[in-house]
C-alpha cells in the first residue's frame, strides 16, 4: 500500500521551471547561456523530464520571444508572464496558477542552477515522498531554498509573496519541512564569470573521473 501511495503522489507532481527574469547582471538571457554544449534551460528541462516525464511547465517573461525562438517548447508546457518585472514572487505565483488542477504538488526549479543533477532531484523527490503532504527543500550554504517541492496546500500561502521574495521566504516559516542536503544548489549563475567558473569545475570533475577510470 505504501508503494502505491508513493506512486500516486509522484504521478501528480509537476515541475515548475522559473526562467522569467531580465538577467541584467548576466547581460543576456541566462536561459540561453550554455554550459558545455547545452543551454541552461535545456539542462533544466532534461532534468525535470527525466523525473516527471512531460509534467513540467516553463515560466518565461523578459526574454520570452528570443527563448522560444531558440528552445522548442510545447504550448502546454509554456507560461509567459507579462508582469515578470514585478519580481520573482510574481513569476512563481503565475506558474502555480498555470499548473493543471491535477497537480497535487510542484517541484520548483530555477534555470540558473545547472550544477544540480538528476540524482540530486531524485533524492529530493524520494525524501518528499516519505511525507508528501508537507514541503521539501534543498539545504545548502546554511540555508534552504530551490529546488523545492511545494504541496498544493501551500499554494495559497505562496500567493501572499511579493517582489523578489521567492519560495525560500515561504519555506523558512513552514512546519514539517523536509530538508535535503544539496551542495550543488550552491552554484547559481548570475554573471558570465559564474558560468565560466562552473564550466571549469565541470571540466575538472570530468577529467578527474576519466583519470580514475584509466
Amino acid at each position: 500500500m505504501r508503494n502505491k501511495s508513493k506512486s500516486m503522489s509522484k504521478g501528480s507532481l509537476y515541475a515548475l521551471i522559473l526562467a522569467a527574469g531580465a538577467a541584467r547582471r548576466y547581460g543576456s538571457p541566462k536561459a540561453l547561456a550554455k554550459l558545455g554544449d547545452h543551454r541552461l534551460l535545456e539542462i533544466a528541462i532534461a532534468r525535470a523530464s527525466s523525473l516527471v516525464d512531460d509534467r513540467y511547465l516553463v515560466v518565461l517573461g523578459a526574454h520570452a520571444t528570443s527563448i522560444t525562438a531558440a528552445v522548442d517548447l510545447a504550448p502546454r508546457q509554456l507560461a509567459t508572464h507579462d508582469n515578470w518585472i514585478l519580481g520573482l514572487a510574481e513569476s512563481l505565483k503565475y506558474g502555480l496558477t498555470s499548473l493543471p488542477a491535477s497537480a497535487s504538488a510542484t517541484l520548483v526549479m530555477l534555470v540558473d542552477q545547472p550544477a544540480i543533477t538528476n540524482e540530486d532531484l531524485r533524492n529530493l523527490i524520494d525524501a518528499w515522498l516519505t511525507n508528501p503532504t508537507e514541503a521539501a527543500a534543498a539545504e545548502y550554504a546554511g540555508d534552504i531554498g530551490a529546488p523545492c517541492i511545494l504541496p498544493r496546500t501551500l499554494f495559497s500561502a505562496a500567493m501572499l509573496l511579493t517582489g523578489d521574495r521567492g519560495a525560500k521566504s515561504l519555506l523558512r516559516g513552514v512546519e514539517g519541512l523536509t530538508r535535503v542536503p544539496m551542495a550543488s544548489a550552491t552554484y547559481d549563475v548570475d554573471t558570465p564569470e559564474d558560468l565560466a567558473q562552473l564550466d571549469r569545475l565541470v571540466c575538472n570533475l570530468q577529467l578527474h573521473t576519466t583519470s580514475r577510470k584509466s
